[in-house]
């Protein structure tokens, strides 16, 4: 097959493609594919060569009249290409997931070390708390917020008043 860049540079212009689709499945004469195009005979013709030199169509001559239909071999070249292309996608994005999950489960992994060594760091506290403390260290943390807040809320309420 033809090189795979130029081919798919001739699928890209639309009135190859629907002289393409109108050649699904039969054989048909420069005339009547003409007469179904909005273009001229001429033209027709130049894209009939296009798609010929590209492997994708065959000529058939009976008589003075020539026949276009699929070229099966292009079209299996062409396919080949495109599975190739699939399947480079679907490994890269296989790799992207394998990366993806190994990623996740370090992370995990980490959160799991890190949350066992916070709950040691925990314990430790708590058993350090000295015997007469009615409060832990969160909740003296929380009392100051709280003492905080209240102190906010009071310096806006006099300069509302003010």
């Amino acid at each position: 097959m033809p090189d795979d860049l130029a081919v798919l540079s001739v699928l890209a212009d639309p009135t190859r493609r629907a002289l393409l689709g109108k050649l699904r499945g039969k054989l048909l004469p420069v005339g009547e594919l003409a007469r179904q195009m909005p273009i001229s005979r001429p033209a027709v013709s130049q894209h009939l060569k296009i798609l010929k030199d590209a492997q994708l169509v065959r000529e058939h001559r009976q008589g003075t009249r020539h026949y276009f239909g699929l070229d099966a071999v292009g079209f299996a070249g062409l396919r080949e290409y495109a599975d190739w292309m699939w399947q480079e996608a679907l490994n890269a994005f296989a790799t992207y997931v394998a990366e993806q999950t190994s990623n996740t489960k370090k992370r995990r992994d980490t959160k799991k070390a890190t949350g066992t060594k916070r709950a040691e760091d925990t314990k430790k506290l708590r058993e350090t708390k000295k015997p007469g403390d009615t409060k832990g260290p969160e909740e003296t943390r929380k009392t100051r917020d709280t003492k905080k807040r209240r102190v906010v809320l009071a310096q806006a309420r006099k300069r509302k008043e003010r």
